[in-house]
């Protein structure tokens, strides 16, 4: 079997949130203070204590071992982060290297392509060089021509100025011969002219012919000068590759080196990690620990209170809402009732705030006139008071007033303990026929519904429950307009069977639609449900605030009853009104 504190039946707030939980009966206990009990609740109070110490110790060595598992886990990361960017640089300086040695190569190539140039450049130089010593030497002859040449024609100019002469002497004689002279002469001056342009013309070619030899000369030297410091670059540019590529190797090394690094710090972040999530789990874990030992505590404590022997009520408790006057000292102020009984008041805190425990006050009670009281407990419910002994005027119109409240409950409490008793009876006879096993009936062995959220659970017994509760639990809501539900729960409060406004399939990832209209077939173990379902007395009436869901919250006022099999206490009859 399942152990109950073992299983959840939904995160709170679940079915309700309390704002009184007023248990009333049909006849006062015996008031027995039961030793034994006393210190069961004691023992429970001091555990609880020292648990809920522990744990908070636990949870703040836990919370204090997470934030240095987070900061490990920060630090981890940054490594990892710093040792990303170093492996970018290397990898960028890695193919930096490869480049540079890539282009020493290149330069390399170039630099021999250059001085096979330069050689052959310098072979073409000297070539021209000599060529242009011969054609000045060409030159040179041939302007030693045309000074033969100009000095023939200056010979034969002379030449024909006598002819010239001597024909003018011979008379007609001579006529012929002076116009051949003449002729001879006006050839003579066009050669002499002729002679001068090509003189002219050698000139400047010998000029250019001589700055050419220069120029070709310079050109020789420089790349003589050249060819030597190409073999000189060539070497600088095969030392600097030497030097790169052991440079290339070192980084190779480098970045071989930051990828080990790199590995173990994301193994270290993943480590921090995991280490961070193991504690988180351990510190929710802790919590869990301390929320379930505060909600068995709880359980314990209705247990007892519930019991026969633990129950230390007095008087009957109803919920009602009344007008009281607080008088403390001079200072009068107004409150409201929670719930009201023959033996004291749950007033609601005071806009002042809330008394201190054993402090005196004097209520003014509609209905019931001046009381005296004393604070015996504050909680979030309100003020707990008991009245102080009174004579027996006020007492009785105590009795009156609670008497008067009483009614208004009485055909509610006649309802539901009708509605347990019909339930009770059912659940017999169909043990009787056989239509259901009695350890069916009593099954606790909760099984969850794959997929539901919130969860539902299946029981051996939730078969035939189904099939009988629902008819009888559909008609008793049909009586009455101002009922919210009516539904049997057992002993854990599991309840099988709710009406079908509440009974919808659950729609898959819609929690809280599913929260407010599914349900059936969930456990709602919470202050106000586990009193129902563990009340013994023949009734119990109590006051609350419902979460229906997407913040919808109603007030609800209940009447329950207990459902007894054959002498055991199965569960109990809740019926819900809206106030």
């Amino acid at each position: 079997m399942r152990s109950l504190f073992q299983r959840r039946s939904e995160p709170k707030p679940s079915e309700v949130l309390p704002v009184v939980a007023a248990a009333a009966a049909a006849a006062p206990t015996t008031g027995r203070d039961d030793g034994t009990l006393l210190l069961i609740e004691e023992d429970i109070a001091r555990t609880r204590a020292v648990l809920s110490s522990a744990t908070q110790s636990m949870t703040g060595r836990v919370d204090v071992a997470l934030g240095r598992s987070e900061e490990i886990n920060r630090t981890a990361v940054t490594l990892v982060e710093a040792v990303d960017g170093a492996t970018a640089t290397v990898n960028a300086l890695t193919h930096s290297f490869r480049s540079i040695t890539e282009a020493g190569r290149e330069i390399s190539g170039e630099l021999d392509r250059a001085t096979g140039l330069a050689t052959v450049a310098q072979e073409d130089a000297a070539r021209v060089g000599a060529g242009m010593r011969e054609l000045g030497d060409a030159i040179s002859a041939i302007e030693a021509v045309v000074g033969l040449i100009a000095k023939v024609t200056k010979q034969t100019t002379l030449l024909a100025l006598n002819a010239t002469i001597e024909a003018e002497r011979a008379g007609s004689a001579g006529r012929g011969f002076a116009v051949v002279a003449s002729e001879v002469k006006a050839l003579s001056v066009e050669t002499q002219k002729a002679t001068e342009e090509i003189r002219a013309n050698i000139a400047r070619l010998q000029s250019t012919a001589r700055q050419s030899i220069g120029a070709v000369g310079h050109v020789v030297d420089s790349i003589e000068r050249i060819t030597p410091a190409f073999g000189v670059i060539a070497k600088a540019v095969e030392a600097q590759g030497s030097v790169i590529g052991a440079a290339a190797g070192h980084a190779e090394e480098t970045r071989t080196f930051i990828d080990t690094v790199s590995s173990r710090a994301s193994e270290i972040a993943a480590s921090s990690e995991a280490v961070s999530q193991e504690v988180r789990l351990v510190s929710e874990s802790a919590r869990q620990v301390s929320a379930s030992s505060d909600r068995s505590s709880e359980r314990l404590m209705t247990m007892l209170r519930q019991s026969p022997a633990g129950d230390r009520r007095r008087h009957d408790r109803f919920p009602a809402e009344r007008t009281v006057r607080l008088a403390r000292g001079s200072a009068i102020e107004s409150a409201s009732t929670v719930d009201v009984s023959e033996g004291g008041l749950l007033i609601k805190t005071p806009a002042s705030g809330a008394p201190h425990v054993g402090e005196t006050l004097t209520l003014d009670l509609d209905g019931a006139g001046r009381v005296p009281a004393r604070v015996v407990g504050v909680s979030p419910l309100g003020v707990h008071v008991c009245f102080q002994p009174v004579d027996e005027t006020t007492e009785g119109r105590i009795a009156a007033f609670v008497a008067g409240i009483r009614m208004e409950y009485q055909a509610l409490i006649e309802r539901a303990t009708q509605a347990a008793g019909d339930i009770s009876a059912l659940l017999e006879m169909a043990i009787a026929r056989g239509e259901v096993r009695t350890d069916d009936l009593f099954d606790v062995d909760y099984q969850p519904i794959p997929g539901s959220d919130p969860v539902q659970f299946r029981t051996r017994g939730l078969g035939f429950l189904e099939s009988r509760l629902a008819p009888m639990q559909e008609a008793l809501l049909a009586t009455d307009s101002r009922m919210a539900f009516c539904a049997a729960v057992d002993r854990n409060g599991y309840l099988p069977v709710h009406n079908a406004v509440f009974s919808k399939p659950q729609r898959p990832g819609e929690t809280a639609w599913n929260t407010a209209n599914c349900r059936n077939r969930r456990i709602f173990d919470d202050r106000t449900g586990l009193l129902a379902a563990r009340n013994t007395r023949p009734f119990l009436i109590q006051a609350y605030r419902r979460d229906m869901g997407n913040g919808q919250i109603i007030l609800m006022k209940e009447v329950d009853a207990p459902i007894t099999v054959a002498g055991r206490h199965w569960g109990g009859f809740r019926m819900a009104y809206k106030l």
